[in-house]
């Protein structure tokens, strides 16, 4: 992810994407302004998070970060939202151009 001491890894961003709504995306939002938004900004624009607009990785990628975070940088979420929920912050994350 942008401005991060993590190493990058090789991974195939070529995947096929997963059923999102706009259901989904609207849960996600929320989700995100209350656990990400404080690092990444309420626009997701980043703070002390980087910008989560246009990201490069693929879903796997995105969703391994939230849920194991990165040392030293973000906090793990995985134990504080469940996969469905995850899957709805993925789904905002990549509604966000």
């Amino acid at each position: 992810m942008a401005n991060s001491n993590e190493k990058p890894i090789s991974e195939s961003l070529f995947e096929a994407a997963p059923q999102r709504s706009p259901a989904m995306t609207q849960q996600g939002r929320i989700l995100f302004l209350n656990s990400c938004a404080g690092c990444h900004g309420a626009d997701a624009r980043g703070d002390e998070g980087p910008d989560l607009h246009d990201l490069q990785v693929s879903d796997r990628r995105i969703t391994n970060v939230i849920k194991t975070g990165i040392k030293g940088e973000m906090p793990s979420f995985g134990k504080k939202h469940s996969d469905a929920e995850i899957a709805d912050l993925l789904a905002y994350v990549r509604s966000l151009r």
